[in-house]
């Protein structure tokens, strides 16, 4: 196996103590995607690379990311200049950041607005998956980055709405659009996952409470086994079902099948307000904060309140109480194809539209052997409880595993 081969499979904190003790650098990780199908496709800056690792010759490391690149999709606001919160926070921390073309992108694919962010959100993921930055992030719907990962055999995280700032990201600061990261490692999604959560008042829906400690908690055991939830699939491809149901067989813990009300005239009310009027789709702070920190003074009283809103109120409120019992709700990531197009069950439509958090793991396989993941959603704000359910859930795959070789 090649160097380069063999830093494909090394975590964050494996390459930045490879780094510390130079026994690769950041140009040598720039390489590495030079040699990907993706190459053509990135915007780097090998200057900073230079510099990191002139920094990291003289003792000086820039941050606890020095010198690690990751990949960025950016849909940036048209007439926008600089950085966005994201792209400081990253370069705060020493990270290198590789910049997808996604004009390039766009133009070689023809594809506009939702089918451009999932092209550019499977770029990131290929590149990811095939090369060193060690972590895509973009920006796009939560399902956007679930079906890649799903695909491509990847980890995936879209933390709960508002909890990391999408300025700078999207010309739509009243959209649904999250930030979502992509990774081969489950740990390295719990450290970037920490370090872009983080309030800026020019998202106005970035919400400031405490974010959630994602690596601390991933590497706690749970008090009790997690309480699992399985909703009805009947609408998902059968085969997808039968190896979802093998998997899930193995998880020794409470599983409990719950059939969910029928969210789909809800799902389809939205769906044509969003389409006939846009400007009207999208989720005040003020909603968020009365379904989901009742404590706080209560910020609806004497607001006029829209269908959507009512709407959201409903299904937010539903969610809270339903995490009251379960620690996460799983059913495969991929889910069947319809037109065409990745079908998207009711319920993770409804995940993304309450915001609730979202990872994927790469453990299941298909009937032709390709990759299927598992998703798992959890409690609004309560990203936390949904990582350590997560890593849980690894650990018993990984010790399954064992036991029957």
């Amino acid at each position: 196996m090649s160097e380069r081969e063999a830093r494909k499979y090394l975590t964050v904190n494996t390459l930045l103590a490879c780094i510390k003790d130079r026994h690769t650098t950041s140009e040598e990780l720039l390489a590495d995607l030079s040699e990907s199908s993706s190459k053509d496709e990135f915007i780097v800056d090998r200057d900073r690379a230079q510099v990191l690792d002139l920094m990291t010759l003289h003792g000086k490391p820039l941050g606890t990311l020095h010198g690690i690149p990751v990949a960025l999709a950016l849909n940036r606001p048209e007439g926008f200049t600089g950085n966005s919160t994201v792209e400081d926070l990253l370069n705060t921390h020493g990270a290198l950041a590789v910049i997808l073309n996604s004009d390039k992108i766009k133009a070689s694919s023809g594809a506009t607005d939702v089918s451009t962010r999932n092209i550019l959100i499977s770029s990131i993921g290929q590149a990811v998956l095939e090369s060193r930055p060690s972590l895509g992030l973009g920006i796009g719907r939560g399902y956007d980055f679930c079906l890649t990962a799903s695909e491509l055999g990847l980890f995936s995280y879209v933390p709960s709405f508002g909890s990391v700032p999408r300025y700078g990201l999207t010309d739509n600061l009243n959209s649904l659009n999250r930030v979502g990261l992509l990774a081969n490692f489950i740990e390295d999604i719990a450290y970037f996952g920490d370090l872009v959560s983080y309030y800026d008042s020019r998202d106005g829906l970035n919400l400031s409470y405490p974010p959630p400690n994602l690596l601390k908690t991933f590497k706690d055991e749970p008090p009790v086994s997690p309480a699992l939830c399985i909703c009805n699939l009947d609408d998902i491809r059968s085969d997808y079902v039968e190896d979802f149901n093998v998997l899930i067989g193995e998880l020794d813990t409470t599983k409990e099948q719950v059939d969910l009300p029928d969210f789909s005239e809800m799902i389809s009310k939205f769906e044509t307000e969003l389409k006939d009027n846009p400007d009207n789709c999208y989720v005040r702070k003020s909603l968020y904060e009365e379904i989901f920190r009742p404590g706080d003074k209560k910020s609806m009283e004497g607001q006029t309140l829209t269908g959507i809103d009512e709407m959201f109120l409903h299904l937010g409120r539903y969610f809270e109480r339903f995490f009251l019992d379960y620690d996460a709700l799983i059913l495969p990531a991929s889910q069947g194809d319809m037109n065409g197009d990745g079908y998207i069950s009711p319920i993770t439509k409804v995940a993304e539209i309450c915001g609730l958090p979202m990872i994927t793991l790469p453990v299941l396989k298909d009937k032709n052997d390709e990759p299927l993941g598992l998703l798992l959603i959890g409690k609004y704000w309560e990203d936390d409880r949904l990582m350590r359910t997560t890593n849980w859930i690894i650990n018993q795959l990984f010790d399954f595993e064992d036991e029957s070789k």
